[in-house]
């Protein structure tokens, strides 16, 4: 089997410019028919919260496992979710079996196979304010054509995975990426603060006074709506205003 680019050259455009959900689910549906996989499934993780995610579905598995997935809440348990929030790496869900040694996350596996779900593949994407998107493709058989599908969607699906995540972002959640409503000041004071820095050791290392530190973070509080320190650091770090610094 070979893989056309312009293909998924194409698949991109398509979900880039998607405006329904509808739209999204028709690209992995093309994708899928591309690949020659039996199903596929999107989960999309944003944080709204530390204990509370935004939780979005785009779901193309047969209705039966998904109906027993979630009856049986196996999410917490599901070895693919674990990879998946610890990696970045796509895995294969053969390989991650081999590696089990829970019993309850083995019997998700085990049950999937029940479902005529015999491998599949889990592609993450993570982003700089703590999203977690994981795009899924399943086969219905073992066969070395099968095999040779879920190789070539592990190795080619990547890049379109970040796409994706963008645009379910978009039109589900209406989230665009935006500008910092913080000052650059403000960031740089909660940036220092979130290192564990005291406001008078903030003022000697931007050579500003203790008193402007503290009206900066100040405004931090009214602007994030937040009424301490580490409250404006956890929501400014889930907002994606303050990030580490990479270089």
């Amino acid at each position: 089997m070979s893989i056309d680019i312009e293909s998924i050259a194409d698949l991109v455009e398509e979900t880039a410019s998607a405006k329904r959900p509808e739209d999204i689910e028709t690209v992995l549906n093309g994708l899928c028919d591309m690949f020659g996989l039996h199903s596929f499934f999107y989960s999309l993780y944003s944080p709204n919260g530390y204990n509370h995610p935004n939780l979005i579905l785009i779901n193309g598995n047969p209705e039966d496992w998904r109906d027993h997935y979630f009856e049986r809440n196996f999410f917490p348990n599901d070895p693919a979710i674990k990879h998946c929030v610890r990696s970045i790496v796509p895995v294969q869900w053969s390989v991650l079996t081999q590696q089990l040694t829970v019993s309850d996350q083995q019997a998700v596996m085990n049950e999937a196979r029940d479902f005529k779900l015999l491998d599949g593949v889990c592609v993450p994407t993570h982003t700089p304010n703590g999203d977690l998107g994981i795009l899924t493709y399943t086969v219905a058989d073992e066969s070395d054509t099968a095999m040779e599908s879920l190789r070539l969607a592990m190795a080619t699906s990547q890049a379109f995975a970040a796409y994706l995540h963008e645009s379910v972002r978009r039109v589900c959640l209406g989230m665009v990426p935006r500008d910092s409503h913080l000052t650059p000041r403000e960031r740089e004071c909660l940036q220092w603060a979130a290192d564990g820095k005291s406001n008078w050791d903030i003022g000697k290392i931007l050579n500003v006074s203790e008193g402007t530190v503290k009206r900066h973070l100040e405004n931090c509080y009214k602007k994030l709506n937040v009424t301490n320190k580490g409250h404006a650091i956890a929501k400014s770090s889930l907002n994606g205003d303050i990030t580490p610094i990479h270089f």
